[in-house]
């Protein structure tokens, strides 16, 4: 019971804040797919995939990712969040808002390999919420990443193929800061392999503090073992809606009622 009241309180929560503007147009060579929450995800012509589970693009991020890594109890001052596949920006705007909620700070480095869905955010993001954060501030600060600043930290986006540009991307946020939590949201493994690979995960761990927490929607052995291989210590917990399992993994071993040790 204390699992289902912690997401569908924080569901109720956000519900009353509009996202997106009404009667947006959608972005090229995406499709709109409403979500038995209310909300709605795009479908990638490019990767044939949904954004988001079809059961609800705002419930299934609160349970992977905000829950799942624990941004809904922050403990540091300023938590750096690295997402792996930016899509809507649901992961952003709920991050930025438990910030908010918790009167922290995170700065929040995401990607996207579709240029053109950055700007779909940027135009489309509601009034409200830009008054929480300023993401219509995003602004392109170089060929690599478009960035915004606001009281609650700074927004992120690295643009283009980040399997490619992985190392550029690496000695960016190494500049900054190490990653305290990863949200592994990228396409299926079926989809998008690379995001996926021994070497991506190299590259996150390269970029991750001691203390990260990485969580995920998938449960392939494939990827499991990989995580393994380079010393995760992973984890198997029930998924949300009807998958049976999702992935969370850390650099140290951790004790969670909602958590059992992967063999």
């Amino acid at each position: 019971m204390g699992r289902k009241w912690s997401i569908y309180s924080l569901v109720r929560e956000k519900k009353k804040m509009t996202f997106f503007k009404p009667n947006i147009p959608i972005p090229l060579n995406y499709e709109k797919t409403p979500t038995d929450d209310g909300s709605f995800t795009l479908k990638s012509l490019n990767f044939n995939e949904n954004c988001h589970s079809t059961s609800g693009a705002n419930e299934e991020t609160i349970y992977n990712y905000i829950l799942g890594t624990g941004v809904n109890n922050l403990t540091l001052p300023l938590t750096n969040i690295f997402e792996v596949g930016f899509g809507l920006g649901v992961g952003a705007i709920l991050s930025f808002m438990e910030a908010k909620k918790q009167k922290k700070k995170i700065n929040f480095f995401s990607m996207e390999i579709d240029e053109n869905l950055i700007h779909w955010f940027k135009n489309s993001v509601s009034d409200e919420l830009n008054e929480l954060f300023p993401f219509n501030n995003l602004v392109k600060a170089n060929d690599l990443f478009y960035s915004a600043t606001g009281e609650l930290g700074e927004l992120v986006i690295f643009v283009g193929d980040a399997f490619k540009n992985k190392i550029a991307i690496q000695n960016e946020i190494n500049q900054r800061s190490k990653i305290n939590k990863i949200y592994q949201d990228a396409f299926s493994p079926k989809r998008n392999p690379d995001l996926w690979t021994i070497e991506w995960f190299e590259f996150l761990k390269s970029i991750s503090a001691g203390d990260v927490l990485l969580s995920t929607y998938s449960a392939s052995h494939g990827f499991r073992k990989n995580l393994k291989q380079l010393g995760f210590f992973v984890y198997n917990k029930k998924g949300f809606a009807q998958k049976r399992s999702m992935t969370i993994a850390s650099l140290s071993k951790i004790c969670r009622e909602d958590l059992d040790l992967w063999p």
